[in-house]
């Protein structure tokens, strides 16, 4: 599945709607990266921030693939003294109820969940909780969602910068 293209495309689809939110990115991309460059670059993304927030909350809304890769449990496993769960049982995590799940209003689309992006380090994952579990969490957490995020902003930033 290809994350960048899922994520321009539901990204356009809801700036369309919201004119006045894709006024505000176009705003932020020309002002940042200038009229006279012609094109947005990876070294322009890092003062994207209101773009960069739409990113994320395309992948909350619509992940590009909403069933996480699956794991086996290696020995039984008690969850909240609640549930037990066998040996060599098959875990499915659904990242598309769980980004939703808590929210207030979850199907809305509201990319200021994501105003704390304040600081490089807060451009984390792992300062959202669980409403960007799309690439896996901890020590699996799939190796290129830097590269998946990167191409969605890039890919996204270019028709903002270029078409009104």
């Amino acid at each position: 599945m290809d994350t960048s293209s899922v994520v321009v495309e539901w990204a356009m689809a809801k700036l369309i709607q919201r004119p006045e939110l894709m006024k505000r990115a176009q705003e932020e991309v020309r002002r940042c990266v200038g009229r006279s460059k012609g094109k947005v670059e990876e070294s322009d993304l890092h003062q994207l921030h209101f773009l960069k927030r739409i990113v994320k909350e395309m992948m909350r809304l619509h992940p590009p693939v909403p069933m996480l890769v699956h794991r086996e449990t290696m020995h039984p496993i008690t969850l909240s003294d609640e549930y037990q769960i066998p040996q060599k049982m098959m875990i499915y995590v659904n990242a598309w109820t769980i980004s939703k799940d808590s929210d207030e209003r979850p199907e809305v689309f509201d990319s200021e969940r994501f105003v704390n992006l304040v600081s490089p380090a807060m451009d984390s994952f792992e300062h959202y909780n669980f409403k960007l579990i799309q690439f896996s969490k901890g020590r699996r957490i799939y190796m290129g969602k830097n590269l998946g995020m990167l191409m969605g902003e890039v890919v996204l930033a270019n028709p903002l910068y270029s078409f009104d």
